[in-house]
């Protein structure tokens, strides 16, 4: 057995989110026959290395397999598939991490892609007339190109998995076969585009019979990789959904309380409705029907927010109203106007928080606009489109492990007929552009002599300058530049300004993240100044300067919290920071996807000037200014702020 003084970020988070017991829970009959419904599994487990295949992921394996009907083909894929290998990392009495070999049921193969390709084919060959229930418990990561869309289940060996990449294993079925995806990592809601072709979410809607249940938002992380071995401590989106689904948590209790209909069944929708209730961790859960209607109901936000408590109740399923009840008693909410209260109070919530009031708040929105969206489908929505969302929420309703909902013929989606124009060289040109070069990350060191005491902060912003570093340089004209080997955050006790960049060291205030311990979004502003690195010569406006390196942190680094107000009234183009990056951004989004990449490149290399606005987008600076202006609302009456959920 071998062991490590390693104790992960990832693990302590989980665990500090593990408050809490879950409420509903009696003995289990033991002597109960579980059904056996005709079923085919595959289970995928384990984390990309040693140091992050925690036991709470074996576990989870254990455990989801238990609960499948007793003749279901089942495959389980598991770090490196050899059985007699320590790659499992858990807490031993001594709170020392140790390793030892897996205690699975079974072991098939690694988890690694040709593994997942593998099963599939299988799967299509010996077992493609039952429904398949894929389960992924593990890792996730963002994209490496900033794409949220296409985030990756993280495999063995450092392998990888993105959206597409499940789209098209999944695509190796026949298309009679219903699928259900459950998936428990980081970053998971962005698998809900498997309902699109090619698992695009601007492509037309597959015509599989699938749907899927997530941990979390495309954006943020999820609870459960743990190296506690006690499992009665764990508090994740697979402890409740699959308790709620089989009405057995994974200490063998009996769990009542998720049949919200009363029709003596819990369905997956229903299990998802509880999960939203009883999961006391940073979990924020998706499912496919969100995807859906975040796609095609169209009603704005502003709209959304406006809509009374009591019709939102009014038009709730049984689960969502159980679960937005529970969550606005859980925060407090009162009044008929709680969902514009609780939008206000999203708005200026981090999107990356970890508290369980913010937690809660995410959830309560996001389910809001569901209902709202959902009501909104049903009573005006394309007949076509009605249909198709109809059977996706039959199928969510389904349960894969007594049965799920009979699968019915996916009506086809009817498009309104239209002969498109075909695109010019010069619309292609505004359209399209290739992205910079992506380079690898410096080594970042922190200096924090002056202020010893801020050295877990600093630890945190190393973190993100070595993972965000590739993120921005694809963004801006790296592709003749030459990127600092090493670059220094250093924290000092100084009040002139927040932070500033010299060369290749950052220099942030101890003051300012005293007062602000949450803004790393500074960082990654100073960060982009590393990155832009202008030369002493030509025109280099500092306007335009701090705007690029607002935009980069408000529409790429936060580009789900609440985006910096203009003031119509008193702008300029000019006033730098963040009114100067959403002037750019809206430019760069109505005339050339490749305006803020051209600009920087031309202030790389001394060759800007005020002109270059109208040579790429035909309107000179104070043209396309008064016409940007004109699409920014006046200043409230009271203060508030807007801003899109997804």
């Amino acid at each position: 057995m071998k062991s490590t003084s390693h104790v992960s970020l990832v693990t302590i988070l989980a665990l500090a989110a593990s408050a809490g017991v879950c409420q509903a829970t009696f003995a289990a009959d033991k002597n109960a026959p579980k059904p056996d419904t005709p079923l085919s599994a595959l289970i995928v487990g384990g984390g990309p290395d040693i140091k992050h295949n925690q036991v709470a992921i074996e576990s989870n394996v254990v455990y989801v397999r238990s609960l499948l009907p007793p003749s279901a083909d089942t495959r389980i894929l598991f770090a490196d598939g050899n059985p007699k290998s320590e790659t499992v990392l858990y807490e031993n009495r001594r709170h020392n991490e140790v390793t030892r070999a897996p205690k699975l049921p079974a072991l098939d193969a690694p988890t690694v892609p040709a593994s997942v390709e593998s099963a599939m084919d299988l799967t299509a060959k010996t077992a493609a007339d039952k429904p398949s229930l894929l389960y992924f418990t593990g890792h996730g990561s963002p994209n490496d190109s900033g794409d949220v869309d296409n985030n990756k289940f993280d495999m063995w060996d450092k392998n990888e998995f993105t959206v597409k990449n499940l789209a098209s294993s999944i695509g190796k079925l026949p298309a009679k076969t219903p699928v259900t995806v459950v998936m428990a990592q980081c970053f998971s809601g962005s698998f809900g585009n498997l309902i699109f072709q090619n698992g695009d979410p601007v492509a037309p809607l597959t015509d599989r019979n699938i749907c899927g249940f997530f941990a979390s938002i495309a954006q943020r992380p999820a609870a459960g990789c743990t190296t506690e071995i006690n499992q009665k401590n764990y508090r994740d989106f697979t402890s409740y959904f699959f308790a709620a689904l089989s009405g057995e948590d994974r200490l063998g209790k009996r769990t009542t309380g998720a049949d919200y209909n009363n029709d003596g069944k819990v369905g997956m929708d229903e299990a998802f409705a509880y999960t939203i209730i009883n999961d006391d961790s940073i979990d924020t859960p998706v499912c496919t029907s969100d995807v859906f209607l975040r796609r095609y109901a169209k009603i704005s936000d502003d709209a959304i927010f406006k809509t009374p408590y009591s019709q939102v109740i009014a038009w709730a399923t049984p689960g969502q109203r159980a679960a937005i009840e529970a969550l606005s008693d859980q925060l407090k909410l009162t009044g008929d106007g709680r969902v514009g209260d609780a939008y206000k109070t999203f708005a200026t919530t981090m999107l990356a928080s970890f508290e369980t009031k913010d937690v809660r708040v995410i959830r309560f929105v996001r389910l809001a606009k569901t209902i709202v969206l959902s009501h909104e489908m049903v009573t005006n929505g394309d007949e076509s489109l009605k249909a198709r969302y109809d059977a996706l929420k039959g199928a969510e309703a389904g349960n894969p492990l007594t049965g799920p909902a009979a699968p019915s013929p996916l009506p086809a989606v009817v498009a309104t007929p239209k002969t498109p124009d075909a695109p010019t060289p010069a619309f292609l040109a505004h359209q399209t552009f290739t992205l910079g070069k992506m380079l690898p990350p410096p080594v970042v060191t922190i200096d924090v002599t002056d202020a010893p005491e801020t050295k877990a902060w600093a630890e945190n912003a190393q973190k993100i300058v070595t993972e965000w570093f590739p993120l921005i340089t694809p963004f801006l004209a790296t592709d003749h530049w030459k990127a600092p080997k090493t670059l220094k955050l250093i924290l000092k006790h100084e009040n002139d300004a927040p932070a500033y960049t010299d060369g290749d060291g950052i220099t942030i205030s101890t003051q300012w993240i005293t007062d602000h311990p949450d803004d790393f979004g500074m960082v990654i502003h100073e960060l982009t100044h590393v990155i832009q690195s202008y030369p002493d010569k030509g025109d280099k406006p500092g306007w335009l300067v701090e705007g690029i390196a607002d935009y980069i942190r408000f529409w790429r680094y936060e580009s789900d919290v609440p985006r910096p107000r203009v003031d119509p009234t008193k702008a300029k183009y000019t006033d730098a920071y963040r009114t100067t990056a959403a002037f750019i951004a809206w430019a760069q989004g109505k005339y050339d996807r490749s305006l803020i990449l051209r600009l920087d490149g031309a202030l790389k290399t001394g060759d800007y000037h005020d002109a270059m606005f109208e040579q790429i987008t035909g309107k000179n600076l104070d043209a396309l200014w008064s016409e940007f202006i004109k699409t920014v609302p006046p200043p409230p009456h009271r203060p508030s702020v807007t801003m899109t959920i997804s």
